[in-house]
């Protein structure tokens, strides 16, 4: 049997990308839906696991591939996030000094 999959933590504090995400939006989407697409995962892959029945096999296959992409495509954990956020955040600074 597999290892269960574990929430990732977040290369940054919560707070990092404020005022352009709140902590309090970016705890929520970590520890709430990021954490769905986790737990969704690991109750899906317990219940193939346990299971030989081919039709329950095909059936959990889209909640697998569902909460197994969300967790592995989660934008907070994303490389990209980071510099994506900061060249907003240095475009904004730079209208607002423009203002």
């Amino acid at each position: 049997m597999r290892q269960q999959e574990v929430l990732p933590d977040l290369p940054y504090d919560y707070n990092a990308l404020e005022p352009v995400i709140s902590a309090e939006i970016m705890r929520l989407h970590h520890q709430k839906h990021h954490q769905a697409y986790v737990t969704g995962f690991n109750k899906a892959m317990e219940q193939l696991n346990s299971t030989s029945d081919p039709q329950t096999i095909v059936a959990l296959q889209s909640a697998i591939n569902f909460n197994g992409g969300g967790n592995n495509n989660a934008p907070q954990t994303s490389p990209f996030f980071l510099d994506i956020i900061s060249f907003i955040w240095n475009l904004s600074l730079r209208l607002e000094i423009q203002c």
